[in-house]
């Protein structure tokens, strides 16, 4: 298996590109958005040192607090980073 098909950030490029971003601009927080059921903005935010195992592995988060989402006994939720938009 080739190192990139695990990751939820297959392009090692794009990767290196964002944790380089991050750290020359002095980023303090990535915001990660999406919509829920209803077209509404939602967000949350995670440090630069979360950013690394984001790309790799997803950013786990409770969607039992997004209207539309799941029942609290089934909200863990994965947000992949897309990082041609950061």
């Amino acid at each position: 298996m080739v190192e990139s098909e695990h990751r939820a950030t297959s392009d090692p490029d794009s990767r290196k590109r964002v944790l380089k971003e991050i750290e020359s601009k002095k980023v303090e927080y990535v915001l990660f958005w999406f919509t829920d059921l209803e077209g509404h903005l939602k967000s949350f935010a995670i440090t630069p040192a979360e950013i690394a195992a984001a790309l790799d592995d997803g950013m786990g988060f409770d969607g039992s607090s997004i209207t539309g989402f799941n029942a609290i006994e089934e909200s863990d939720m994965v947000a992949i980073p897309d990082p041609e938009t950061f």
